[in-house]
């Protein structure tokens, strides 16, 4: 019985030694990728200004809300629709959309 735990103390040991080498290890080897995402610029438009799509795409993912403002800026030439979306009873939420009504992804 004591070979036994001797064994596995030892076995846990070494496992928790070698942990933060093979952590190490793996982080000297991969490499670090920083972006630097350049804030957007809205400007404040009409509602009826916003494309079909993003209208669509909005009330399929807040149904029950209103839209109460909307922003457009410009990345690289493709424009982003940035909307502020209420809900009676909740925070107001933020969405932001690409011209064609996908989810706008910063770096994508």
């Amino acid at each position: 019985m004591k070979k036994k735990f001797w064994f596995t103390l030892s076995v846990l040991l070494l496992f928790v030694a070698a942990t933060p080498i093979i952590i190490a290890t793996n982080n000297d080897n991969s490499e670090l990728m920083v972006v630097q995402q350049d804030e957007l610029t809205f400007n404040e438009i009409e509602l009826s200004e916003v494309p079909e799509a993003v209208l669509e795409a909005a009330k399929k993912d807040y149904p029950d809300a209103q839209i109460t403002k909307a922003k457009v800026a410009e990345v690289d030439g493709n424009k982003i629709y940035k909307l502020v979306i209420a809900k009676e009873g909740e925070e107001k939420s933020i969405a932001l959309y690409n011209n064609d009504g996908t989810t706008y992804t910063p770096n994508s």
